[in-house]
């Protein structure tokens, strides 16, 4: 008999957050649903945080850990993190190397990539463990990853550029990035500007506010399942936007139960251990709830993006909103057109004041503006 189900499916949340060190990869993973840690790479010390501890840093007993964990998971927990991947992926790569024999010493030492291929299918099965905790529990699952530079050859066009990616080796990433819903890369949101004259200009960084940018670029990877914006500043505000995005309905302690249903129906054997009914207390592990000022969904209106200016304005943001009024008039373009604009760099969406921009995206658009300016003129046929 056939299963069909409409609507939007209760499934956990599968979560990577990556970044350049000390960017607050732990901290973030830290705010979601009552997490549990498997601080594989012993950095969460500082951090008051529960952690399920291993014997030793081996593939086997992080698998043995699982395995017990899945047997008997906690209630009183309802995220899984792994923290972090790249070191997860090392111990995976070192088990492959043991299991080979006495002639293997590195993974190299397989040949012809037989080696990597065998990290793949680890993490493959790995993958498929945590999702079958995850249905029969309904825990969300993070890891937190480290992040690369790598070389990227751009097809059919001359040179290549730099571009952030998970700190995995070649077979592991690719894997984790197809597993998971939400990958978010978080860095410091620095605008370069142009200061002097033409003959002396030079440029400098400004700005650095921890962000986390949630859409896929050219110069990072990401990517989300929950309607976030191109990039959120990483600060409360932010970080509840995130969660609300990942926990739409806004607890996941329910989860469990649903997921449950969901396995009975599809004929899944049941846990052992009798489903305790979602109790008042667990709601503390939801989401911070939201004010009665808050936005209450991931709409460009709730974002924070109103469609009226607000009344009192920043004065350096209307120092630079004047600055780009004047350089519009005089080239003979208008908001509208630069709106045209900014919507396809997807910087805001459409029916957004330019009052409404950060302070670092009207730095941007300044320092930029001649480049802009031909682009629109361009697309006007001008």
């Amino acid at each position: 008999m056939l299963n069909i189900q409409k609507g939007i499916s209760a499934a956990p949340p599968k979560v990577v957050i990556y970044g350049p060190e000390g960017i607050g990869k732990s901290t973030l993973a830290s705010k979601f649903p009552a997490p549990l840690f498997i601080d594989v790479e012993e950095g969460t010390g500082r951090m008051d945080v529960a952690r399920l501890t291993l014997p030793d840093k081996s593939f086997s007993s992080f698998k043995t850990a699982l395995k017990e964990l899945a047997a008997a998971p906690p209630d009183e927990y309802k995220t899984l993190v792994i923290d972090t991947g790249d070191t997860l992926d090392n111990m995976i790569s070192d088990h492959v190397v043991a299991s080979g024999g006495k002639d293997i010493v590195s993974i190299e030492s397989f040949g012809w990539g037989k080696g990597y291929t065998y990290i793949k299918e680890e993490w493959t099965k790995l993958l498929d463990r945590l999702w079958d905790f995850q249905k029969r529990n309904g825990w969300g699952v993070v890891f937190v990853c480290h992040a690369t530079l790598r070389k990227v050859e751009a097809v059919g066009q001359t040179g290549n550029y730099d571009q952030w990616a998970l700190k995995l080796s070649r077979q592991a990433s690719p894997i984790l990035k197809e597993w998971c819903d939400f990958m978010l890369f978080l860095n410091y949101d620095v605008t370069i500007v142009k200061t002097g004259d033409d003959k002396g200009a030079k440029t400098k960084a400004v700005g650095g506010d921890r962000t986390a940018f949630c859409i896929h670029s050219n110069y990072y990877e990401a990517k989300n399942r929950g309607g976030l914006p191109d990039s959120l500043e990483l600060d409360d505000a932010g970080v509840r936007t995130i969660l609300r995005a990942i926990y739409p309905d806004g607890n996941p302690a329910g989860r469990k139960a649903r997921m449950a249903e969901s396995a009975s129906c599809n004929n899944e054997p049941p846990r052992t251990a009798e489903t305790p009914s979602p109790a008042p207390e667990e709601e503390k592990f939801a989401p911070e709830p939201m004010k009665a000022d808050e936005p209450r969904s991931n709409s460009p209106a709730d974002l924070g993006v109103k469609k009226e200016a607000p009344p009192a304005v920043d004065p350096e943001i209307a120092r630079l909103c004047a600055r780009i009024d004047n350089a519009l008039q005089v080239d003979g373009l208008t908001r509208a057109d630069l709106e045209r604009e900014t919507v396809r760099k997807g910087m805001r969406p459409a029916g957004t004041p330019l009052e409404s921009f950060s302070l670092q995206d009207l730095n941007r658009i300044s320092a930029n503006y001649d480049k802009i300016a031909a682009n629109i003129k361009k697309m006007k046929g001008e």
